[in-house]
C-alpha cells in the first residue's frame, strides 16, 4: 500500500530521497533537509543554520550523506547532526546548481549546471570533467554502468569510459533527458515533454 502519512511534509515540494543506514532523508524545495528515523511517519528538519535551501539531490556514501543544491553541495559525517561545505573548487566560483550524484571505486561524480566534476577527497577539491560535453549545460541525471558513465542532457545522452575525462554522445535528442535508470545489462532513460522511455541493451552502442 502507498499512502501519504508523512504529515510534516504535506504541502512541500520533495526533490530528493535517500536512505543512510536506518535513516531517511528528504530533500525540499525551499525547505532544506528532513530526516526520518520512523520511515516516514515523522521529519525534523536538519539542515540547520546552514545555506541549504533548494536541494536538488541526494546521496549517501559509506555514510556519508551529501546534499546538491542551487549553489554547490554540502556534507554530514554524522548522520545530519552538522553540515559542511564540499564544494572547493567549482561551488564558490559558479555558484551552480548540483542535480545529481553517482561514484564509483574512484570518484563521486556531480551532475552540475556546468556539466560534469569529479572529486577523490570527499569534495574537498573537485576538478571539472566535461571534455565534449556541451558547454555550460546542465547534467540532468547520470548513471554509473560497469566502466561506463552515462549522463543525460538537453541534447541527449553522453557516455564517458575513463571517468570523465572524455565524452562522447550516443543518443541525440531534442527532448531533455531527465532520467537514467540501469538494470543488468539494460540502461534505461526517461525523457522530458511526453518524450516517453527509450532503452538501450547494449550500453548504448
Amino acid at each position: 500500500m502507498i499512502g501519504n502519512f508523512n504529515t510534516s511534509l504535506k504541502n512541500t515540494s520533495v526533490t530528493a530521497l535517500t536512505f543512510n543506514g536506518t535513516s531517511l532523508f528528504a530533500g525540499i524545495i525551499g525547505g532544506g533537509i528532513y530526516k526520518s528515523n520512523d520511515k516516514g511517519a515523522t521529519w525534523s528538519n536538519v539542515a540547520g543554520s546552514t545555506p541549504i535551501y533548494n536541494v536538488r539531490t541526494l546521496k549517501s556514501i559509506s555514510g556519508v550523506v551529501y546534499a546538491g543544491y542551487d549553489y554547490g553541495i554540502y556534507k554530514s559525517l554524522n548522520n545530519g547532526a552538522s553540515w559542511s561545505a564540499a564544494d572547493g573548487g567549482f561551488g564558490a566560483l559558479f555558484m551552480t546548481p548540483v542535480y545529481c550524484f553517482d561514484y564509483n571505486a574512484t570518484y563521486l561524480f556531480a551532475g552540475t549546471g556546468d556539466g560534469v566534476w569529479i572529486t577523490n577527497d570527499g569534495g574537498n577539491t573537485w576538478t571539472q570533467a566535461s571534455s565534449g560535453l556541451p558547454s555550460f549545460s546542465t547534467v540532468h541525471c547520470m548513471v554509473i554502468m560497469g566502466s561506463s558513465i552515462y549522463v543525460g542532457m538537453d541534447d541527449g545522452i553522453y557516455k564517458s569510459t575513463n571517468s570523465g575525462t572524455t565524452w562522447t554522445q550516443i543518443y541525440t535528442s531534442f527532448i531533455p533527458i531527465t532520467s537514467l535508470v540501469k538494470n543488468g545489462s539494460n540502461l534505461m532513460a526517461g525523457l522530458d515533454l511526453y518524450g516517453g522511455v527509450l532503452l538501450s541493451t547494449n550500453g548504448g552502442t
